[in-house]
């Protein structure tokens, strides 16, 4: 029983790493740093030269 105990707790440890691992490995490239401005006209927020104050409205009642 123990060893059985011991060999699940090594598979879950192998499956987390392996999950860990896998969502590491993903990069972001420069292009998808893209939002729409108050003309809904795309601003790509990667090639500026100059820092961006981002605001975020909900909708409140």
């Amino acid at each position: 029983m123990q060893s059985m105990m011991k060999y699940l707790g090594l598979l879950i440890l192998a499956a987390a790493a392996v999950f860990t691992a896998s969502a590491c490995g993903q990069e972001e490239s420069a292009g998808d740093m893209v939002l729409d401005n108050e003309n809904w006209e795309s601003v790509n927020l990667a090639d500026k030269d100059q820092p961006s104050v981002l605001f975020h409205f909900t909708g409140v009642n």
